[in-house]
């Protein structure tokens, strides 16, 4: 019987070992878990023979036994625009194996996320103890209801709300920047960015705010563009986006009084940097930029100024918290704001010479 189930690729049991080897289960089982009870050769001998019958152990007996799966899911929104995730991953798994978790990914679809009923079957469905909520922006706004309600264990990434979350803090990233281009001697700064409309993402708003009150502050000009950020999203119209910032940004640098420094809130340093060679300026000499990015950033073999986002901190520190969300679920978490840092800050930003 033993063989014939090994053959078949039936679930081989402890029973089966036991029988094979002339033990009671109890002592195959203490082999297998190497408490102690058995002695050495005893429990290589039940190793030998469970890995030759290809015995695998039962994870649905030990969660049952343990209460919980050792595991948590990563919800993202099926609308790409709503849930970006990616850059946070490398932190979120590097925080998993510290916690000797298991992670599930999942996109569900928005209606999902409306239904009392269908949210905690996440719990089950997915068998995670918590959920990390990459919805950044356009998420149900009965969604956070239902999963306090439910008293599930769950974490807000890159979304900024009034508990349980963690995100970037754009505030402060956006203070440092600028006032680290002041410093630098420059006096007409441009903001380039999304246009900070309280319905989309919140650093949206918080970068336009740093920005704007930082320059004010110093007593200088708030200058500023918003390209058309709703095609950014659309793969089909991606290079309209990028013709569309191009355009913009080689309108501003032609004026008699251009701009001296570009405060990017997009990666889009490549558009930024063409723009600028195109008309003849040399970076930094002739124009400063500084781009907010989550990696260090590199052009043509050359590094550029960065306000870098510690994605990896805020994928860590989200893996954290929900570890703290499934001991207390009912216990509502303070949001944890990430700090953003400079790197190359003399790459390519300089004193303007004019």
């Amino acid at each position: 019987m033993v063989g014939k189930a090994y053959e078949e690729g039936m679930p081989v049991s402890q029973m089966q070992i036991a029988k094979k080897l002339g033990l009671s289960q109890r002592a195959v089982s203490a082999a297998i878990r190497n408490d102690g009870r058995v002695s050495k050769a005893t429990r290589e001998r039940v190793l030998k023979v469970a890995a030759e019958m290809g015995y695998r152990p039962n994870a649905a007996a030990k969660v049952m036994k343990r209460g919980h799966f050792k595991a948590v899911g990563l919800v993202a929104s099926t609308d790409i625009r709503r849930s970006l995730y990616w850059d946070y991953l490398h932190g979120i798994h590097l925080a998993c194996r510290t916690h000797d978790l298991h992670l599930t990914v999942g996109e569900v679809e928005d209606e999902n996320l409306t239904d009392p009923r269908q949210v905690p079957r996440l719990l089950r469905e997915w068998m995670v103890d918590g959920l990390i909520n990459s919805y950044m922006m356009g998420f149900p706004k009965v969604l956070q209801d239902i999963l306090d309600g439910a008293r599930i264990p769950n974490i807000w990434m890159n979304a900024r709300q009034d508990h349980d979350c963690v995100f970037p803090d754009e505030l402060q990233g956006f203070t440092l920047a600028t006032r680290y281009l002041i410093e630098q001697g420059h006096r007409r700064i441009m903001y380039v960015g999304p246009n900070p409309d309280p319905d989309r993402h919140y650093s949206a708003v918080d970068r336009w705010r740093a920005y704007s009150d930082a320059m004010k502050a110093a007593g200088l000009p708030t200058l500023r563009r918003y390209p058309d950020d709703e095609i950014y999203y659309l793969s089909d119209n991606n290079r309209n986006y990028l013709n569309e910032v191009f355009r913009i940004l080689q309108s501003c640098l032609k004026e008699k009084s251009r701009p001296t420094a570009l405060l990017l809130s997009e990666d889009i340093y490549p558009v930024a940097h063409h723009a600028a060679t195109c008309l003849g300026l040399d970076i930094p000499a002739d124009l400063s930029i500084l781009v907010c990015n989550s990696e260090p950033t590199v052009l043509l073999g050359g590094d550029i100024t960065t306000l870098l986002r510690d994605t990896h901190q805020v994928g860590q520190t989200a893996v954290d918290l929900v570890m703290k969300k499934i001991k207390a679920p009912g216990s509502p978490l303070d949001p944890v704001a990430i700090p953003y840092t400079l790197v190359a800050q003399d790459a390519s930003v300089a004193p303007p010479t004019s």
